[in-house]
């Protein structure tokens, strides 16, 4: 998908295709059917019967296309998908919940948020739950291993990290492992020159080459260096792919550079990685909100009282 001028350029400019656990992708779509819905079933009307039926279709439609797409161009993985859908749930019922007495006139905006008993039970195990898995699973978690790739390359490919721009002031460091058996190859450059030399799935090593910082590591070694950025457009890719080989005297050893497969781990190290802790408080009212719901009865959740 980046080795294309035109996508090598939309795509590291507006989104890095690194996107993550959930897939909002999925879960918007889906939240918005579930809460045509529900929106229905107070009504008292059929879906089917619905006079925005067809509204509804061209979202189911989209969300098929979407399940495809985003799997198929790697912006998302199917258990990014499923969870996705589980947010759906959640939000679309606490929307349902919440946004008509939001609206009321005559309904206590300051109780109507407040938690009964096993709402805040539930609430404090949600918490609890989201904290040990923030802490001990995904950021210090098996994956998050030195020792653990995150790129892998056969013979002819290249692949692409994008490095994101969080601040003109300070740099980003970067250091890259060669976890594995082979030697690797590694090209920092910019972004608008590589953009240049990437046609139709193919980037054109040797003319990048001589235009950027070019790394060789051997099988276990490692390098480190910083990047600096002038301007929110002035953004940097890091391309790698395995060492040319030596010419094959025999078709056993040809087979064998064939099979081969380069692993690498790349890791980069922004200014404000420091700043987890803001943003664990900043999902504390996710937390709250998933707690709220799963603390819900199926009857406070279908019920709509606004006065």
């Amino acid at each position: 998908m980046y080795h294309d001028s035109f996508t090598l350029s939309f795509f590291t400019a507006n989104d890095p295709m690194d996107n993550a656990i959930p897939s909002l992708h999925i879960g918007l779509p889906v939240g918005l059917l579930i809460i045509n819905r529900l929106h229905c079933r107070e009504l008292g009307v059929k879906v089917k019967e619905w006079r925005h039926r067809e509204f509804d279709i061209f979202i189911i439609v989209n969300i098929l296309i979407y399940i495809f797409s985003i799997q198929y161009l790697g912006i998302h993985w199917i258990v990014d998908i499923i969870p996705g859908i589980g947010l759906a749930f959640i939000t679309s019922y606490f929307v349902h919940q919440i946004q008509p007495k939001l609206r009321s006139e005559n309904f206590s905006k300051i109780n109507f948020i407040l938690p009964n008993k096993k709402q805040l039970y539930s609430i404090v195990g949600v918490s609890f739950i989201s904290t040990f898995l923030i802490f001990f699973i995904v950021i210090d978690g098996p994956g998050t291993s030195d020792d653990e790739p995150n790129y892998r390359l056969g013979l002819e490919d290249v692949n692409l990290e994008t490095i994101e721009v969080h601040s003109l002031s300070n740099p980003v460091n970067v250091e890259v492992i060669n976890v594995g058996e082979e030697s690797v190859q590694l090209l920092l450059i910019k972004t608008s020159i590589a953009e240049k030399h990437a046609e139709k799935g193919i980037f054109d090593w040797e003319a990048l080459s001589s235009k950027g910082e070019l790394f060789s590591l051997s099988p276990k070694e490692n390098t480190s260096f910083s990047v600096t950025t002038e301007s929110i457009y002035d953004s940097y890719i890091i391309l790698s792919k395995l060492k040319n080989p030596d010419s094959c005297s025999e078709f056993s050893d040809c087979e064998i550079m064939k099979n081969s497969v380069g692993e690498i781990r790349i890791i980069t190290h922004y200014f404000d990685d420091e700043l987890i802790w803001s943003a664990y408080i900043v999902s504390l009212p996710s937390f709250y909100i998933v707690g709220y719901v799963l603390g819900m009865s199926d009857k406070e959740i279908m019920s709509i009282k606004t006065s």
